[in-house]
């Protein structure tokens, strides 16, 4: 018996899944944990933090993705849910990071639709406290006499902003988008402790019209979730990931009540 035991002991421990988190970093800055390679249980959150040296900047990460947890202290965060590569980007103060072959970001989109008035609800957050992360660009522009966002981002950026707070009372998301080409968005969810909750991607035809889009808070995590069940009551980050290239603009998002 005491074989067995030993046995099916060991067996387990033959189960437990881990996976291989390869670091690297350009000059002109440290990473913690150091350049390397590291094994880490299936799913576990592996904190990463960057300090520029004196002259350079942290520009972005390159490779698999990495979630921001504090961008001001350059704190982030990796889950293991696979094998994962990073690499941090370091850039002297001054130097153009661009690689002088990338194409050129194009003009922004600037609609000549007038803005449709956004539907009655609150506002998630203040127009100006949206971020990108991933590369691109999203800045407050004016469209007639209404704030608008103007989004010039890749496929795979994302549009997000942090501390939203309470969901619970909201029934759907809406807002408008107006774009030339077709924009593909994934709507996101999360909590403090990063779980993960996609509802189906929302899709605007680029005809230059504004467009209505409504997601259903219900939808948060049928498209895909990992973790925790999420909590309404205490939305962390608040995001649409982009699933095309895009250049539009929408307006700021309100949540309708039930």
């Amino acid at each position: 018996m005491l074989i067995l035991g030993l046995v099916l002991v060991l067996a387990a421990c033959d189960t437990a899944k881990e996976f291989t988190l390869k670091i690297d970093a350009t000059e002109g800055g440290t990473v913690t944990p150091k350049p390397g390679t590291y094994k880490h249980p299936e799913n576990t959150l592996v904190d990463l933090k960057v300090v520029a040296d004196d002259g350079y900047e942290f520009t972005k990460w390159e490779g698999d993705k990495v979630a921001i947890f504090d961008a001001e202290k350059g704190e982030y965060k990796i889950k293991m849910d696979g094998n994962k590569s990073i690499k941090a980007i370091f850039t002297a103060i001054g130097e153009d990071p661009v690689d002088p072959e990338d194409p050129v970001d194009p003009e922004p989109f600037i609609p000549t639709e007038p803005v449709p008035a956004n539907p009655a609800g609150e506002k998630i957050v203040d127009i100006n406290y949206y971020e990108i992360e991933k590369g691109g660009s999203v800045e407050v522009v004016q469209v007639e006499t209404n704030d608008v966002l103007s989004v010039v981002a890749p496929s795979g950026a994302t549009i997000y902003a942090y501390d939203v707070g309470d969901f619970s009372n909201y029934g759907e998301i809406q807002f408008y988008v107006c774009a030339e080409d077709e924009v593909q968005l994934k709507p996101i969810l999360q909590n403090p402790d990063w779980n993960f909750h996609l509802a189906p991607t929302v899709i605007i035809n680029g005809d230059g019209q504004w467009k209505h889009v409504i997601v259903k808070i219900e939808d948060y995590g049928k498209e895909y979730k990992e973790g925790s069940d999420l909590d309404l009551t205490n939305v962390k980050k608040f995001a649409f990931e982009l699933a095309t290239d895009g250049n539009f603009c929408m307006t700021n998002p309100v949540g309708v009540l039930k």
